[in-house]
């Protein structure tokens, strides 16, 4: 069957109502395995979301059993593999792209340090790796095969990595709320801490502010449209944008953004920068150009990794050991569970920190 059936109820309760009269034919065979969420998708030609919820639906029935790091099986079925909590090791893994760790390494090593605490309380043992762009997918014995339980995946993880650990059928929970999917997830809320920066910098004076980050982040998003309530115009020549996976260590990449910026002859009187690293990198650009920082322009980031830096850098506080705490408790919640359980998104307040680099615009 190359399409779903073209009836007037959801794609999810076509699927099931499919995928029950297969299951009452016997078309899975003595093992009673179904084909991954992928191979479902790509056969009814459907979107893996609407698989992954008629998996659920047929789990609540009863007509379907998980197993983790197996795969979906047929209640009834005789050779259901057995798999328990008793005799699995626990092993989950911390995944992120080798690109993304290195442009902000000091962030992603405090949401690491959250999960491996919260790991360790349970008797999880949490094993770090980090993906390079050239891996078609994860390697280095991380699989079920070798006792891999669930996933945590942080930023910079290829669309197609990331679909291969999700056939794999174990719980994945992401630390990015940016990823579609139906897939739980818990991050900061960025939208709201950019929101909190742009009034702080209008309530400084600042009508003109730029931006350097990616150009599909929350971040991003939330500052044109911020913009616009703020009745700020938006300047291109102000904007700057990294792209994955030709971005620079963090201070670098910050450091080229402003140059870049410099050279286009108009500059902006704040700029808001993707993570503190990148504003520090930013500000030593204006420094050699012999632009003072915060009197000429102010600059923000995120992630409060500059407190000690002169100026110290007024940042967006995200929290980021508590992300990883709740993203790893809502892993092995789901480990705990029947497998049926609805994804869900969590997102971790963050609030402004004013600092030294901000200050109202020149006269």
């Amino acid at each position: 069957m190359s399409t779903h059936p073209a009836t007037g109820s959801s794609v999810p309760l076509q699927l099931r109502s499919v995928l029950a009269e297969e299951i009452g034919r016997g078309v899975y065979g003595d093992a009673g395995k179904l084909p991954s969420e992928r191979a479902l998708a790509d056969r009814f030609a459907v979107s893996r979301t609407s698989v992954r919820e008629c998996l659920n639906i047929l789990v609540k029935d009863g007509l379907l059993v998980r197993i983790v790091g197996k795969g979906t099986f047929i209640a009834s079925a005789e050779n259901i593999p057995v798999s328990s909590a008793a005799d699995a090791p626990n092993h989950l893994a911390f995944l992120i792209g080798e690109n993304i760790f290195q442009f902000v390494q000091p962030g992603y090593n405090r949401i690491l340090i959250g999960a491996e605490q919260a790991c360790r309380q349970q008797g999880y043992r949490l094993v770090f790796h980090s993906v390079a762009d050239e891996e078609a997918e994860p390697r280095l014995g991380l699989a079920p095969d070798d006792g891999l339980r669930g996933c945590l995946i942080a930023g910079g993880l290829r669309k197609k990595s990331l679909e291969r650990i999700l056939d794999w059928g174990i719980p994945v929970v992401l630390t990015d709320l940016i990823v579609d999917g139906n897939t739980s997830a818990v991050g900061p809320d960025y939208a709201h801490g950019t929101r909190q920066a742009l009034e702080h910098l209008v309530s400084l004076g600042h009508r003109d502010v730029g931006f350097v980050g990616f150009p599909n982040s929350e971040k991003y998003q939330t500052f044109w449209k911020k913009l616009e309530k703020l009745d700020l115009r938006y300047n291109p020549q102000w904007v700057h944008f990294l792209q994955l996976p030709d971005v620079e260590p963090g201070i670098l990449a910050g450091y080229h953004a402003m140059q870049a910026m410099l050279a286009g002859g108009s500059l902006p009187t704040a700029v808001l920068a993707t993570n503190d690293l990148v504003a520090m990198g930013v500000i030593e650009a204006l420094k050699l150009a012999g632009i003072a920082v915060p009197e000429a322009i102010s600059v923000i980031g995120y992630d409060d990794l500059g407190r000690d830096r002169n100026p110290p850098l007024t940042t967006i506080r995200s929290h980021p050991e508590e992300v990883g705490r709740l993203a790893a408790r809502m892993l092995m919640e789901e480990l705990d569970g029947d497998g049926s359980s609805t994804p869900s998104r969590v997102a971790v307040p963050t609030e402004l920190v004013v600092r030294g680099s901000t200050a109202p615009p020149p006269k």
